[in-house]
C-alpha cells in the first residue's frame, strides 16, 4: 500500500475477494468523459477504444490515513456486492 508518492494506494480488484469482472466500459453508457479531478484528462476518452475494456479501480488517500483508504474500499466492495447481486 505504499509507493513512491508515500500515499495510501488501494486496489482492491486485484487483491480483495471481490472480481470486477463483470465491470467494463460501454461506449453507449459512457459518451463523454468524466472527471472531477483532471477534466483535461478526458481529451483523450475515445469511446469507441474503451468499448469492452475492463474497468479498474485505485483508491487513493493522504500519507498515514492508510486506514481511510481501506474504509472506503469496504464501502465500495459492499456497493458492488448489491449491484451484483440486483444483476445476478
Amino acid at each position: 500500500m505504499w509507493n513512491v508518492l508515500d500515499v495510501s494506494i488501494l486496489t482492491p480488484g486485484l487483491y480483495g475477494r471481490l472480481k470486477f469482472a463483470n465491470y467494463y466500459a460501454s461506449k453507449d453508457l459512457d459518451p463523454s468523459p468524466f472527471s472531477i479531478v483532471e477534466p483535461c484528462l478526458g481529451e483523450s476518452y475515445i469511446p469507441m477504444i474503451s468499448d469492452g475494456m475492463p474497468c479498474a479501480l485505485q483508491i487513493s488517500a493522504l500519507r498515514l490515513e492508510d486506514e481511510k483508504c481501506l474504509h472506503a474500499a469496504q464501502i465500495i466492495e459492499e456497493l458492488l456486492k448489491k449491484d451484483e447481486a440486483l444483476a445476478g
